[in-house]
């Protein structure tokens, strides 16, 4: 059995398999083929269309699976494009696994980016884009777009969490502020009084 050849796009692009393995089906083969000419083209939605003809033609297939995750991808659908790479992983091709994995890790960037103002949803699919990052640099040591993501989405958690600290020592600080002028207004307003005090005193 010849083992598909990978390629990378870019970083925190998807990969996607240029080929069958000679095992599948001949029409299956085809309808990849014809799918990677339109994934490479950014057709997308015409290049998912053409891997989910190969899908069918031939279920057992891992690589029409995996790439019509990637033509997801490509769409900004990213649910679905990892249940397709989840497909990919569970068709038993072990050759498929560390790419489906950084391809869930870039889905899980993504989403994670899309939830930029909410800091506890986007940290949440931050760390699992790590997890997955991870296993695919464990899978394949010589990984460098999942070690250099892994590093970046890091970073970027990092400066999320500085960030929020950063916003919550300012937030502090104006409660301090307020409190230490209400603070003052308390005293000024007692002091008021005793001096009225004084003055009916005297009176």
């Amino acid at each position: 059995m010849k083992r598909p050849i990978f390629f990378f796009i870019s970083v925190f692009m998807c990969t996607v398999m240029p080929a069958a393995p000679v095992w599948a089906a001949a029409s299956s083969k085809d309808d990849v083929k014809s799918g990677n000419l339109l994934y490479n083209e950014a057709k997308f939605k015409d290049a998912e269309k053409k891997y989910e003809e190969a899908a069918s033609k031939d279920q057992g297939s891992g690589i029409a699976s995996f790439n019509v995750g990637a033509a997801r991808y490509g769409q900004r659908s990213y649910v679905k494009a990892v249940d397709s790479f989840n497909s990919a992983i569970a068709s038993g091709d072990e050759s498929l696994i560390w790419a489906a994995d950084y391809n869930i890790g870039n889905c899980r960037y993504r989403q994670g980016e899309a939830k930029s103002g909410d800091r506890e949803k986007a940290l949440e699919y931050y760390e699992t884009a790590l997890k997955f990052y991870k296993r695919a640099m464990d899978l394949n040591p010589d990984d460098k777009d999942a070690k250099f993501n892994y590093e970046f989405v890091s970073r970027k958690m990092n400066e999320k969490e500085q960030e929020e600290k950063k916003k919550d020592e300012k937030k502090d600080q104006e409660k301090d502020k307020k409190d230490q002028e209400k603070d003052k207004q308390d005293k000024d307003q007692k002091q008021d009084k005793k001096e009225d005090k004084k003055e009916d005193q005297k009176d």
